[in-house]
């Protein structure tokens, strides 16, 4: 009862290299062949389609096509195809053809190349369009008909210590990416140039990398090169602990090149500055307990040496506005550019830190609670209520004449101290092998700062955070944060995930993101780690408005037809920023789905518009099995086969 199948009067099936021994193959598994057919015909149903002489299939790989196709809003009509074949079995390489048209952009061809062995991975990946329409933005960039995309990545591992890693990409423009890999551009939206060498002894790590800058049209700190040794906190004499980093680079930071100039503020552009920078960090521990009571006082210091700083102060202020006019997301944004001067010649900081951690663990069990749903073999509550103190004073060199580059030369006078408790719900997993799962968890923490802080507008006494995750079976997920301003009592940030696979065909997920317009106070230290539920650097927090809410679905339909659906609404803005559902139905070897989205945006003149995508995806489910049947002459003559394969 093939749908289609492909008849040929000879067939050659030639082994894999990786197929081991003529017992362990199997003419039913096309993968473990190369096949060649001569005399082709192709068959839907009963019926005869097409002759071909001679076709041929490699082993390994998806068999067919994948197809895409619909209609989008940037892109009018469109069919996007592609191809994954193995070429070699070993060193291991695959292909995948990319073959798109596009009634708005034109025709878009590409291939990527994967090949690995025991120790390395290497990616190589060109795509290539002629646009016809390249779309326009707001941003001051001229974006040109000939777009492309050009990557290479290399894993290397060279001994059981020594690692290599590198990827180059270049890109023909800032926006390439978002046009034509949206699903990539939410993970990955400037991807990075580097190489990294990195080599692991039993007490520390030595590193060595360069981060060069490809595409003009980013903003990147460059490090040319950048030298590294990490010293992991270790025994040095009677109790005494040692933790230290040492790095030697020369940076650049470089600000994207835009093609048109800025017409708002004083219509001048940030303007690139360069430093070579050393800097060496060792903290001391003297860890202790006095009873039920762990305490853990530290001490340490940080010099760092600049080849060139600025004479000009560079205030928060003023590095926020380089980081405004340069988002190229906003147009041509107001505000005044102050650039460093660059003539503060050498300079030499020195840091120290001095802080305390203090815990205890406070636990009970209760072997005798079991439940089956819930997946409960005894409980064990622990709790561990701490407190983090941490000073350091004002540094020698005012951060105001420093160049910035990461939070290193962010580092002003910190004294603040952190009140938490967290709390774990346990138990045990696994038949034979018996494992502590976490079934639920909950950290609190609350932050009082003793200094001023001049940076921001807000006085804020610090923030209160909560964070809880619930965990009970591996198909019920729930995690939330809530972070508030203790001296305005306002919620800066609260947001909760919530993922239910009901069962393999029902799984239903909820999300609620909410931020307000806030300045965080960061809490920085040199030797301890401490829990954050924002990110970003620790001296520098603005927030926008967020508040965002999605949910979706995935359910049956009918045997063998499927449906999801999901919705992301954008309550601050009131609009759609994505609503989509798909219907997915099984065609015994292939598979169809239907996809309609909706998304709602701004125009330029401030109007929302509706934005309708279409689009259908038509693909193999499984492969042709091979029947083979023999035909043996009666007389002197040869032997035969004929040959088949079909679903």
């Amino acid at each position: 009862h093939e749908h289609y199948s492909i008849t040929a009067s000879r067939v050659r099936l030639i082994p894999s290299n990786e197929a081991k021994g003529i017992r362990g193959l199997d003419v039913n598994k096309h993968d473990q062949f190369d096949v060649w057919a001569y005399n082709c015909v192709l068959w839907i149903g009963n019926v005869p389609i097409l002759w071909v002489p001679v076709m041929y299939k490699p082993g390994g790989g998806k068999f067919g096509w994948e197809m895409q196709a619909g209609k989008d809003y940037d892109w009018g009509y469109f069919v996007k195809a592609k191809k994954t074949f193995n070429l070699y079995d070993y060193p291991r390489i695959t292909g995948t053809l990319y073959e798109d048209f596009y009634s708005r952009r034109g025709f878009g061809t590409g291939i990527r190349l994967k090949g690995s062995t025991d120790n390395t991975y290497t990616e190589a990946f060109g795509y290539w369009i002629y646009d016809q329409h390249p779309k326009r933005y707001e941003g001051r960039f001229d974006i040109d008909s000939n777009r492309y995309d050009l990557s290479l990545s290399h894993l290397n591992h060279i001994t059981p210590r020594m690692d290599f890693r590198a990827h180059i990409e270049k890109l023909s423009d800032i926006n390439f990416i978002e046009d034509f890999f949206r699903e990539r551009f939410r993970r990955d939206p400037q991807p990075v140039t580097f190489a990294d060498l990195e080599y692991q002894f039993d007490w520390f790590t030595l590193t060595a990398n360069v981060r060069p800058r490809i595409n003009d049209f980013f903003s990147e700190v460059q490090r040319l090169p950048e030298l590294r040794m990490d010293i992991q906190r270790q025994e040095l004499f009677s109790n005494i602990y040692y933790q230290g980093e040492t790095t030697f680079d020369y940076l650049m930071m470089s600000w994207r090149d835009y093609d048109n100039p800025r017409e708002a503020g004083n219509r001048m552009d940030p303007k690139d500055y360069e430093s070579a920078r050393f800097d060496t960090l060792h903290m001391f521990y003297y860890p202790f307990s006095i009873d039920w009571l762990n305490l853990l006082p530290r001490a340490g210091m940080r010099l760092t040496y600049y080849s060139k700083s600025s004479k000009r102060k560079i205030g928060q202020k003023e590095v926020d506005a380089l980081y405004i006019v340069d988002n190229q997301g906003e147009g041509d944004p107001p505000g005044d550019v102050v650039n460093y001067d660059g003539k503060g010649g050498q300079r030499f900081r020195l840091v120290g830190e001095v802080g305390l951690e203090a815990n205890t663990k406070i636990y009970r069990s209760w072997n005798n609670v079991k439940n089956a749903f819930l997946e409960l073999d005894g409980i064990r509550h622990v709790m561990v209520p701490y407190l983090n103190y941490n000073y350091i004073p004002p540094p020698t060199v005012d951060r105001e004449h420093l160049y910035f580059f990461d939070d290193i030369d962010r580092i002003n006078e910190q004294n603040f101290v952190r009140l938490g408790l967290k709390n774990r719900l346990q138990t045990r997993r696994g038949m034979k092998k018996q494992e502590i799962y976490t079934w639920a968890s909950v950290e609190n923490y609350m932050d009082f700062q003793f200094v001023g802080q001049e940076d921001y507008d807000s006085n804020s006494l610090g923030s209160f955070g909560t964070i809880v995750e619930f965990m009970p079976t591996s198909d019920f997920k729930i995690r939330s944060d809530l972070l508030v301003d203790i001296g305005k009592g306002d919620i800066d940030r609260f947001r909760t995930d919530f993922i239910y696979n009901i069962n393999p065909e029902w799984k239903l997920f909820a999300k609620y993101n909410y931020q307000n317009n806030y300045e965080q106070r960061g809490v920085y230290s040199m030797g301890s780690s401490l829990t954050e539920i924002t990110s970003g650097t620790s001296f520098a927090r603005r927030f926008g408005k967020i508040n965002h809410v999605s949910c979706g679905l995935e359910f049956p339909i009918i045997k063998k037809l499927r449906g999801d659906f999901s919705i992301t609404y954008d309550i601050e803005n009131n609009m759609f920023e994505e609503g989509k559902i798909r219907l997915i139905q099984n065609l015994h070897c292939w598979e169809l789905a239907l996809e309609y989205i909706l998304r709602q945006r701004n125009n330029d003149m401030g109007t929302m518009e509706n934005q309708h995508n279409f689009m259908f995806m038509l693909y193999l489910t499984a492969a042709p099995g091979v029947k083979l049947q023999a035909r043996q002459s009666m007389g002197g003559g040869g032997e035969g086969d004929d040959g088949g394969g079909g679903e």
